[in-house]
């Protein structure tokens, strides 16, 4: 597991976790001896939904990860080309897929992008 990655599950199960239900929920999947990485990405999946304000049918970026989407007409309902799109940035920024707040740590690292 990339240092990167890690440290994005970490935030995400943070996170969610703030949530009293969900960090029962967390806590018993770890007692089960579910993965890490598997606990962090569903986290991940699921703060990216909240802090992007998608809807049920729409995907995340870390779950955009066909590049087909980008073909997709902007503006569709499905927001796929979208999620496509910042996933990409995300990318190019180094910055992990599996981020819990996408359009702010695309943010927070634009200036160091332009140097």
């Amino acid at each position: 597991m990339n240092p990167i990655d890690k440290e994005a599950y970490e935030l995400a199960i943070t996170i969610a976790s703030r949530d009293p239900v969900e960090r029962r929920r967390i806590e018993a999947r770890f007692a089960k001896g579910e993965g890490f990485r598997e606990i962090g990405r569903d986290c991940a999946y699921s703060c990216q939904c909240d802090s992007l304000g998608l809807i049920p049918w729409q995907l995340p970026p870390s779950h955009a990860g066909n590049r087909s989407m980008l073909n997709e007409p902007p503006g569709n309902a499905s927001g796929r080309r979208e999620s496509a799109e910042l996933l990409l940035r995300m990318k190019r920024l180094g910055i992990s897929v599996w981020h819990p707040d996408p359009i702010r740590s695309v943010s927070a690292s634009r200036p160091r992008e332009r140097r």
